[in-house]
């Protein structure tokens, strides 16, 4: 079956969503037993580790190099990666569910795709038709659905603190994040990306780490520990080697538009393995959800796209 590249990447934000639903989750979870830096550069030294094996596998079992590797490095966006989507990024959606809840977390973050797609028209004049923001605007409507149980009210009545800035920081940083990688991976293949911009992010965490750590030690426990080792492999190593071939093969605007998955995919888990029931009012948001999602994905793209190739050796972009 061939797919078109908008097809392809909206596979891999799906496998993204998938690992990144239960992040908000984890990080409510354990902002009490570890703080945000801490987190973040542990779970970094994890995936860079995990990453930069990954790398040497792939490029040992090659018979021919793999393109990409011997492209000169454009460490200045890498640099930008690392500091944005990697440390920025996760760094404050770790601090910001310090002081707001999940739910307000989740209503910002479905304003991503918007603002992605909107940062990617002003820079490089990415543009999506119209349908497609009318895709996105439908998705974040179904996820509003999901979220206020069929209770308009609950989002009338929704109060914003200072832990919602924060998060809408980090949703600008991930946007600027999806552009850099854009540029990045038009040269470099999507592993040397995400393994470089991964390690270069591992001296910018530490300092805050360190601060952290002579503040307060951290009290390690199972629970701790299972969480960061599924935000270093799931949320940190697959989840952004398929936002990095999503973006890779449709750009920026594209990957980004179905990013409002996530919320779908966490009340799925929640139905299945928490056997919590399922209303209709849910049904009606998750298809809302997956319409615009889809809507919005295969829209378009108004730019001469640049073909890719495999996850492993794709060194092109075809225009989050």
């Amino acid at each position: 079956m061939n797919l078109s590249p908008q097809a392809r990447a909206f596979l891999w934000v799906n496998l993204s969503c998938l690992c990144w639903a239960g992040n908000l989750a984890v990080g409510r979870l354990l902002r009490d037993a570890i703080g945000p830096g801490m987190l973040v550069c542990l779970r970094t030294l994890i995936a860079a580790i995990l990453l930069a094996a990954l790398a040497r596998f792939v490029v040992r079992n090659k018979k021919k190099s793999v393109p990409g590797t011997g492209a000169p490095r454009p460490w200045g966006l890498l640099l930008l990666m690392a500091g944005t989507g990697i440390v920025g990024y996760q760094g404050l959606l770790y601090q910001g569910l310090h002081t707001t809840g999940a739910f307000n977390a989740a209503l910002i973050n479905a304003c991503a795709p918007l603002v992605t797609a909107l940062m990617a028209w002003a820079v490089h004049g990415s543009r999506l038709p119209v349908s497609a923001y009318a895709g996105i605007l439908l998705s974040m409507i179904g996820v509003g659905v999901i979220l206020s149980g069929g209770d308009w009210a609950r989002l009338l009545a929704v109060r914003f603190v200072g832990g919602d800035l924060l998060i809408l920081i980090a949703v600008l940083l991930w946007a600027v994040y999806a552009l850099a990688g854009r540029k990045v991976m038009q040269q470099n293949s999507v592993i040397s990306t995400t393994a470089l911009a991964t390690g270069l992010a591992l001296p910018l965490s530490l300092p805050w780490a360190l601060l952290e750590h002579s503040r307060e030690s951290v009290e390690w426990t199972v629970g701790l520990a299972s969480g960061l080792v599924y935000v270093a492999v799931f949320a940190s190593v697959v989840a952004m080697l398929a936002w990095n071939r999503a973006v890779n093969l449709a750009g920026p605007a594209h990957a980004a538009a179905a990013m409002n998955m996530m919320p779908l995919y966490a009340l799925a888990s929640s139905v299945y393995l928490l056997h919590e029931s399922f209303e209709l009012y849910q049904g009606l948001g998750g298809a809302m959800v997956i319409a615009g999602c889809l809507w919005a994905t295969l829209a378009p793209v108004r730019t001469a796209p640049v073909q890719s190739g495999s996850m492993e050796i794709s060194k092109g972009s075809t225009s989050k």
